[in-house]
């Protein structure tokens, strides 16, 4: 039997076995969201966690309590972070204060953010987000290329990385967006923004304008 002292085993990650698609909202899926009309409940929850979820970035489940426990105060909300149990304030726009008190109405006990996502894929398919996304998945060493339409792609956490996508391509300060959408450490937030989905693509030739 030979031994050996070869530890580059030790650096092996073997591949994400499920496939990363990472979508944001376009502005024109955005403004079609926003513009859907219905007399479902339900669907109407669900769509204004989302609009609310792109335009302040909370985690879904900081959203939900502010829904459930908390007092909405002029432009402020206050409440406490799931994840970091730290106290926070943010100021916000009066007309996403009017969704939340919205949402504050048509919340009931015992909804789930799998139920909200179920009612955003209906919404999805309601607003014709069927464009085709690739990402790659594998099983074992085997590569498998993965396509879904947008709409089945659609859960509450797009709206969150909608938000820091546009956000940082409307060049917020990232100390600013990192205080809504909760994150303590850089690395943790830039997985959040898909740069690849910026509508401006020519940002280069502005840079000494």
């Amino acid at each position: 039997m030979k031994f050996h002292n070869n530890v580059d085993y030790k650096e092996f990650k073997p591949p994400s076995a499920e496939p990363s698609f990472g979508i944001v909202l376009t502005k024109d899926e955005y403004d079609r969201i926003l513009a859907l009309e219905t007399d479902k409940p339900a669907i109407e929850f669900a769509k204004l966690f989302m609009i609310v979820n792109c335009r302040i970035g909370l985690r879904s489940i900081d959203l939900i309590e502010v829904i459930k426990e908390f007092e909405l105060n002029s432009n402020k909300i206050r409440f406490f972070q799931t994840k970091t149990s730290s106290l926070q304030t943010l100021v916000i726009p009066e007309d996403v204060i009017n969704m939340i008190r919205r949402l504050k109405e048509l919340f009931s006990d015992g909804l789930s953010r799998d139920y909200i996502n179920d009612n955003l894929r209906e919404i999805g398919k309601m607003v014709g987000m069927n464009e085709i996304e690739t990402s790659v998945k594998f099983y074992g060493s085997r590569r498998v290329i993965v396509k879904k339409p947008r709409w089945d792609l659609l859960t509450t956490h797009v709206g969150r990385r909608t938000f820091a996508t546009r956000a940082m391509e409307k060049r917020i300060p990232i100390h600013v967006i990192m205080e809504f959408t909760g994150h303590k450490t850089l690395a943790s937030f830039q997985r959040y923004v898909n740069p690849a989905s910026f509508e401006n693509k020519d940002i280069l030739s502005q840079l000494w304008v």
